[in-house]
Formats: C-alpha cells, structure tokens, sequence
C-alpha cells in the first residue's frame, strides 16, 4: 500500500479510526471557515463532507472519523454501468486513503418510481463500496442517507431493506417533513416530534435494526412568508398562510420558505428583542444564540431532493434574500414539541409578513430522548456549521453550547467508546 504524506503534527493521527463508538454523533460539516476546535469533539464520532486537512486532524486527535462526500458521480451514467461503477469505486478508495479519511458516506435523493432498476444498482453499489473500504480501510465506515420515512417519501421508491443490509449506518433524515403538503397550505414545524417517532419506527418495522440507524436532526429551521391578511395585521398570531409552492406531485411545499440556520433564526430573534417585539408565551428553552450567517447549501441536505425542490427553493430565495427581518420571542407549540415565531420586515414595523419554524435545545433534546429510547445507534445534524462558534458575549455563546448540550439526551455524557474485535 503506497504511503501518502501526513499533514498531521504527529504521523499516529493519519491513521484510520477502528475503535467502534457505541453511541454515533455524525454531523455535516460544509464550512471551510469553521473554527473546527470548537466543535465538540467529546460527543463527535463522524463528521461527514469536509476534507480539510485541518478537520482530519482534529478529528482524528478526539478518535471521530471523517468520511468522504459519495455524491459525485452521476447515477444514471455511472451506478446502472458496473464497469464504470468498479472504476469511479476504486478511485474514491484511493481517495480516502490520499487524504487519510474513514469511509464514505451516500446521498442519492432523486425521485425514483417502484421497480426502477436504479434502486437496485444503488444498494448493489453500496454493497461493493462497504467490501471495498472495509478490506482496504481498517475501521471504515460506510453510510447512506435516507428520508425520514420509507414509504416514497418526495417520489423516493428504494431498495431501502438492500441499502440497510449493505450500509453500516443509515442517517435518517428527520427534516423536511414538509417537503409534500397534501392538506393545509400552512406554515409547521420542519421535524416534529411525533413524527418523529413515527418515521423512526416504519423503518424499524421494515427490519432495519436499530444500532443501524441515525436520527438526523436540524440544526436550521424555515423563515415563511404569509400571504393571509389576518396575520400580516396582527389578528392572526398561530396561522400563516403559504403560497402553494408544489413538490413532487403536492400541491404545497416548505419550498414556499426560505432555509435558514439556527445561528440567523437566533440573530432575527435578537433585533426583535432589542426593538421590543415581545411574544405573550416564550418558548420554553429556546436560545438566543449567535448569527453567523452560514446559510444552507441547497440541494446538499436541509432542503435536499432533486432538480424541482432546488428551482423553487432558489426561487423563493431570490425573492427574500434582500429581506432583514425582525421576529418576537419564540412560542412553543405543544403539538409539534417545536419553537416558532411571527416576524417581520425590518423596514416595516408595524406589519408581522413572516413566521420562523425551527428546532432549538428544547426541541432537539426531546427528539434525542426518542433515539435513546428507542435504542437507536446514534443522533446527527444538518449541519454543524449552522452555529456561531466566534461569537464572543455570552448570550451567543451559552446558545452555541446549549445546542451541542441537548445532544447529551442521547450520548449522556462523554463519548464512550469500545474495541473494535470484528
């Protein structure tokens, strides 16, 4: 096997991670200016994406493994064509071991119809990439990104049982649950918690064991513009009313909003404040943390899904960017275990055009008891870079930190980890 150089302070930290973590904390990390020291690398055990050497070493110091992007190939040209598929395998391999990386995570999130035999070259190509990595990386990992349920969500028709039984993790992604609205066009919670619960246990009940699966969760949230009057008066305080932006087939989608992280959510909620919107109900555990402006990478992951979603996500984007908005202490809705929030324009004081729905501590942390309780393998996000690590006064500090604190609802505590003896 050739050597490749170590861009490490010590050569140890180049080698690949074995040990075996028995509770995962995988988390995205798309942000080259991320002052990775700060995340919080007692709890990480898989960051995903991001090659910087930097990260790598970083990572590898704490025993957390990063896994390359398993994105770049085209599906039609190069997954259905098992000879192009053997070649483009073997040079991400190569890849990992140049860069000194653990795995390879997928994400393949096109509309597929039942029977495409697609779906079949895709787990058969995860099957390969898992002997390939594991017979040349010691301790690597393969993983495969699925929504939050099984059952054809956003037009996905998979083999998900061969893509379970191929993968050594499955990350569910429990966000964009309203992606497809069939019924009221209508502003919610982008993870609620009863859904929650009930995703995570149609993928148990389809025989996916539960030390395979990851729970995925939003460290960003939906800012929607609402086009009932009522609302925009000040009458209608709960309801916003959306434009019917369609999705797969929907005739209504969260594409009528914009994505935005939780460290932006936060700085919106603090001009609020310091102009004196208060809301008559505060959330109860929402943080006023930092606005670092990250941003999401659409059609990466929070508001992932296809060529469509990515048009008229971008589309809505264009619309609202030049939009500052000023929101009011969050409220908590009891049903959906979620903070939310009615904003509005900077510029126009007195008219509420806008609702935030996002996860915060509060709700982060319920949806980490779930996956404890159900005895699941690990919690993720989307993505670390949604906080603000460079803040310095101390109510976006102690935000920053209580986001990374719910995660102990599933980890409770230090990383523990155990001999890898497979």
């Amino acid at each position: 096997m050739v050597a490749y150089a170590c861009p490490c302070s010590r050569p140890s930290l180049c080698q690949p991670v074995t040990a075996t973590h028995q509770r995962e904390v995988f988390g995205f990390s798309v942000s080259q200016d991320t002052p990775y020291e700060r995340y919080d690398w007692s709890q990480l055990t898989t960051v995903a994406w991001n090659e910087d050497p930097a990260l790598m070493c970083a990572a590898h110091a704490a025993g957390a493994r990063v896994v390359l992007d398993g994105r770049g190939a085209d599906a039609r040209g190069v997954y259905v064509n098992r000879t192009a598929r053997a070649a483009w395998l073997a040079e991400r391999v190569q890849h990992a071991l140049r860069h000194h990386l653990d795995g390879i995570n997928f994400d393949l999130e096109d509309p597929l119809p039942p029977g495409d035999p697609l779906a079949g070259e895709y787990a058969a190509l995860v099957a390969e990439a898992a002997a390939a990595f594991h017979a040349t990386i010691p301790g690597s990992q393969v993983s495969v990104d699925v929504p939050w349920s099984p059952y054809g969500i956003d037009g996905r028709y998979y083999d998900w049982s061969g893509l379970a039984g191929a993968a050594d993790l499955l990350f569910v992604m429990m966000y964009d649950t309203q992606s497809q609205m069939w019924g009221r066009c209508v502003a919610a919670a982008n993870s609620p918690l009863a859904l929650a619960r009930r995703g995570v246990q149609q993928w148990l009940d389809l025989g996916v064991p539960a030390n395979k699966l990851v729970l995925g969760l939003p460290w960003y949230g939906y800012v929607y513009p609402c086009t009932n009057h009522a609302f925009a008066a000040g009458q209608e305080q709960e309801l916003c009313q959306l434009a019917p932006v369609g999705f797969a087939g929907a005739p209504c989608s969260d594409a009528a909003g914009r994505q935005t992280c939780y460290s932006d959510i936060a700085a919106m909620v603090r001009r609020g404040s310091s102009e004196g919107s208060n809301g008559s109900r505060a959330s109860s555990g929402s943080s006023n943390g930092g606005g670092g402006s990250r941003g999401l990478l659409i059609g990466q992951r929070g508001g992932a899904g296809g060529l469509e979603r990515q048009e008229a996500e971008q589309g809505q984007q264009q619309q609202q960017q030049e939009e500052v908005l000023a929101c009011e202490q969050p409220r908590w809705d009891d049903a959906q275990a979620a903070p939310y929030a009615r904003c509005r324009r900077a510029s126009d004081p007195l008219t509420h055009s806008h609702q935030v729905w996002f996860d915060d501590p509060a709700s982060l942390e319920r949806k980490c008891a779930l996956a404890a309780e159900l005895g699941l393998r690990g919690v993720g996000m989307w993505h670390l870079d949604c906080l603000d690590y460079r803040c310095t006064d101390s109510t976006c500090r102690q935000g920053t930190e209580a986001m990374w604190a719910a995660l102990r609802a599933f980890t409770g505590g230090a990383q523990v980890q155990i001999d890898d003896v497979a």
